[in-house]
């Protein structure tokens, strides 16, 4: 099977670590529209994955900001 997702991601103008999805396509399909609670169980999921990799070290740094490019996404953190 070939299917495909899309999923526009945003965030808010403050300096954060946190990301939202916006729409959640599949097989050109808005889930987000149809499910809304999908949405938002994965928004959810997001920002406490994004939290615990914080709180428990699993990376090595903090994070403290994501900035969304253009055609790219940066991460800036600190070392414990």
């Amino acid at each position: 099977i070939n299917a495909w997702s899309c999923a526009d991601v945003t965030k808010d103008d403050i300096q954060t670590p946190q990301l939202f999805l916006e729409d959640l396509y599949l097989q050109g399909i808005n889930v987000g529209r149809v499910f809304p609670k999908l949405l938002s169980r994965a928004n959810q999921g997001i920002a406490e994955a994004i939290i615990t990799a914080n709180e428990n070290g699993f990376v090595g740094r903090i994070f403290e900001n994501i900035e969304l490019l253009e055609k790219e996404l940066v991460v800036k953190g600190s070392l414990y």
